[in-house]
């Protein structure tokens, strides 16, 4: 097994998780992510990614959300945890981010 195997498995794993607790409704799912809504908490999804970098410091969305969490302003989403994955070499192999739910312009007119 080569290692992009070893860590797709394991985000797999994450993702299967995700689904089977309190995050069945999957928001949405792209190249690199897959969104999650909580039920518990609607106001919040759970954004689970793999690694585009060898380094989360090279990461520009990691660095992005680094930043938001110290800047503290309140016209950026809310974010309570963004937590790194490692795969079995301790490499970066990914990242889950807790946000505050986004909504449309129109959503929010309603």
């Amino acid at each position: 097994m080569i290692l992009s195997e070893i860590v797709t498995s394991g985000l797999r794993q994450l993702n299967n998780r995700l689904q089977r607790g309190d995050n069945p409704d999957q928001l949405g799912s792209g190249l690199y992510a897959n969104v999650y809504r909580r039920k518990s908490d609607p106001n919040t999804v759970t954004k689970v990614a793999r690694a585009v970098t060898h380094k989360s410091s090279d990461d520009g969305y990691v660095g992005f959300i680094q930043h938001i969490i110290d800047m503290h302003n309140p016209y950026f989403p809310q974010v309570s945890e963004l937590k790194e994955i490692v795969d079995r070499d301790g490499e970066f192999a990914g990242y889950v981010v807790r946000m505050e739910k986004l909504q449309t312009l129109h959503q929010l007119s309603d």
